[in-house]
């Protein structure tokens, strides 16, 4: 009997072995995952510092890479070196109000990484256009976004997909694990659409009060692309046809 166990057991070890090449190490602890989560996310919240975040998200994926964290955390480092990279080749303008149209529009996008709102009410949302009283200063790319209107539309559509992160956080309740959400590119360019279109059009139902587009399956988030991208195509229209009725 022993030595059958020993061959099952032996069997099982090189079954695992085989079916991945760099084994899964780490601990399954939770709470501390989830701990340390929420700590990342906070510091990165208030520093903005991408270098520290990445590396502290990297930390958290390869200690715990078996907990509901990993994947995020494993994600936000990777995006995080983006912004890293980005940074480094970005020169600000003097005076962004004196570019054109479409140079303001890439200027707000680009700084859509700064916002820093935390949801303060509970069942809501983080919606950025909404925390204006959180504001350190008065700049905000995303309501310039809102006001410049259709003609950030299409780039607004493009970010649908884009994953980057902000300094912006919701949750479902804030002492709750698993419920804390870093807001994305997509998560604040949705809100920024749905304020363009202003609420005539919900592109995007979430399903839960810690719901957001970032959040949601592949399928899901093509379908709020497609949503949008059908009611931009019926506006223009609509404004082609009123241009020519009024000629």
């Amino acid at each position: 009997m022993m030595k059958k166990t020993l061959i099952l057991l032996g069997l099982t070890s090189a079954l695992t072995s085989t079916a991945s090449e760099s084994p899964i190490v780490g601990r399954y602890d939770p709470d501390a995952a989830s701990s340390n989560f929420l700590v990342a996310v906070s510091d990165y919240v208030k520093t903005g510092n991408c270098i520290s975040g990445a590396v502290a998200f990297a930390a958290i994926a390869n200690e715990y890479p078996l907990d509901d964290y990993t994947a995020a955390a494993k994600d936000l480092s990777a995006q995080l070196k983006v912004l890293m990279g980005e940074n480094e080749k970005w020169k600000e303008p003097p005076d962004w109000k004196q570019l054109p149209i479409e140079e303001q529009i890439r200027y707000h996008i680009f700084h859509l990484r700064d916002l820093h709102f935390v949801q303060d009410e509970w069942p809501d949302e983080c919606n950025v256009l909404k925390y204006t009283n959180q504001l350190e200063h008065a700049y905000h790319p995303a309501l310039e976004l809102k006001k410049i209107g259709m003609p950030a539309v299409p780039l607004l559509i493009d970010l649908l997909e884009d994953a980057r992160p902000t300094r912006s956080v919701g949750f479902w309740r804030p002492w709750a694990r698993g419920g804390w959400t870093l807001l994305r590119y997509q998560d604040v360019a949705l809100q920024i659409l749905e304020g363009v279109a202003g609420r005539e059009e919900i592109f995007y139902t979430r399903p839960t009060t810690s719901s957001y587009l970032s959040t949601e399956p592949v399928e899901y988030r093509n379908d709020v692309v497609r949503k949008s991208k059908d009611w931009y195509m019926k506006r223009r229209c609509a404004e082609q046809v009123g241009g020519e009725e009024r000629r």
